[in-house]
């Protein structure tokens, strides 16, 4: 079997694990909703979306994008047999994370304790704002870990380390919010918080479990290799290179979440809304309606996963043909699975926000966003496609691009009585159509010039 027909079976392989991981966690993931929409509300929904965007943008601050460019670093070396390479590549990219990690995590700190009451609309969130940085920091540690197996297109250890921590999430978060709701619902918010650090510490457990057993079995003995003479310069060099423009992309997308918890209430308000009304209407979009648009992507981010390192391979093998072909079919099949989903997304969406959560309120929001599903997915995958090829920076642009058009429309379509909560849903889409457009476009080209 030569090293194509190897990259192809990995790929499968790898896709076919992912998918069957995401399919049991997004399950875990949306039974937890069903459950928490029943428990806490959408206004309980809506305090906890207003943590999350913050707590996804520390975890990508601290990672510095270094998990992107660890897969496509490692997936190189180990395309070269660069065993040696790949291993000091990981070790280099922790080390990064865990400088990173201990920087971040005070300034974050001393902005929560000092100013957290003045940054967020709702004071609710501040307590369990504190105690976030413990989860965050062993998810950005489990992302290195993650990213060395699937460079070598060992997707295993991603599978079951991402089902552990949705697992605990799910269940500890649950009891801890059911056992602190009599004391209040910012209180439940601060279990569901305790149950996302207790999966994201057993979730690194597991992935350092999978790491002992690798190294058992290839013999790599890396004390013995810390004693080598080793000049880690080059390689920071690199990795800073490549994850600049990857931690641009995570920061603006955390950065986008975040301004929407912000900006979205406050427009709502500004509308003509009360305080509640607005946090329910933000719950509704962000807690219930963007999930189920997203639900899909259980299918497809497996193989977005998978696929950049198979590209990176590819690319540095100079195999065109084989590249443009698995390009063409990820890019098509994303959009025919996006065309059925958008499809049964609006003609469903008064059962599914049923069935669901227990609450038709959502559905037509559900709906409206429906026909940016092939779009929303698109973006993924070209995503994808851009870091296998080594064009993250030009993801970057396409992604700000996006991003900046939805926050304008937004932000003023969202204070109008006559739009009010739809205004953020059309920009919602006009941001996923302008970024996915210009990302197959550039797609085209530059596979045009290989």
């Amino acid at each position: 079997m030569n090293n194509i027909e190897l990259f192809k079976n990995r790929l499968v392989k790898g896709t076919a694990i992912l998918t069957v991981s995401g399919i049991i966690a997004r399950a875990l993931g949306l039974l937890y909703r069903m459950l928490l929409s029943r428990l806490i509300g959408a206004e309980g929904l809506g305090l906890f979306q207003l943590i999350l965007p913050v707590y996804i943008l520390m975890a990508a601050v601290i990672s510095f994008g270094l998990p992107g460019a660890v897969t496509k670093m490692t997936a190189e070396r180990h395309a070269l047999n660069d065993t040696r390479g790949q291993v000091k590549l990981k070790v280099i990219a922790f080390r990064l994370v865990l400088a990173s990690a201990a920087l971040t995590v005070f300034i974050y700190w001393i902005v929560i304790f000092s100013l957290g009451s003045s940054i967020f609309p709702d004071n609710r969130v501040i307590l369990p704002l504190k105690l976030a940085p413990l989860g965050f920091f062993f998810a950005a540690m489990s992302q290195i870990i993650r990213s060395y197996f699937q460079g070598m297109s060992n997707m295993t250890p991603t599978a079951v380390s991402q089902v552990v921590e949705q697992f605990f999430r799910f269940s500890l978060g649950l009891i801890l919010a059911i056992v602190l709701l009599p004391y209040g619902l910012h209180y439940s918010v601060l279990g569901i918080m305790g149950g996302i650090i207790c999966g994201e510490i057993l979730g690194f457990l597991s992935l350092l479990g999978f790491q002992h057993l690798h190294f058992k079995k290839s013999g790599f003995n890396l004390l013995s290799e810390k004693e080598k003479s080793y000049n880690p310069v080059p390689v920071v060099k690199e990795l800073l290179a490549f994850s600049a423009p990857l931690l641009f992309i995570r920061i603006s997308g955390s950065l986008t979440h975040a301004a929407e918890s912000i900006i979205i209430p406050s427009r709502l308000q500004e509308a003509g809304f009360t305080s509640s009304e607005a946090l329910v209407l933000f719950g509704q979009l962000s807690g219930m309606a963007v999930p189920l648009l997203f639900l899909p992507t259980v299918f497809i981010l497996p193989l977005n996963s998978a696929l950049v390192p198979y590209i990176a391979r590819n690319k540095v093998l100079k195999n065109k043909k084989n590249l443009s072909r698995m390009v063409n079919l990820s890019l098509w099949g994303t959009l025919l699975l996006g065309v059925i989903s958008a499809f049964f997304l609006y003609h469903l969406s008064p059962w599914l926000t049923s069935f669901l959560y227990g609450d038709l309120s959502a559905s037509y929001l559900v709906a409206m966003l429906a026909w940016a599903a092939p779009f929303a997915y698109i973006q993924f995958t070209s995503a994808a496609i851009l870091h296998g090829l080594g064009r993250p920076g030009t993801a970057v642009t396409y992604d700000f691009t996006g991003t900046t058009i939805a926050l304008l429309l937004i932000y003023f379509l969202t204070a109008s009585p006559e739009t009010g909560i739809k205004g953020a849903v059309w920009g919602y889409s006009s941001g996923y159509i302008l970024s996915t457009l210009l990302a197959c476009i550039k797609i085209h080209r530059t596979i045009k010039k290989l």
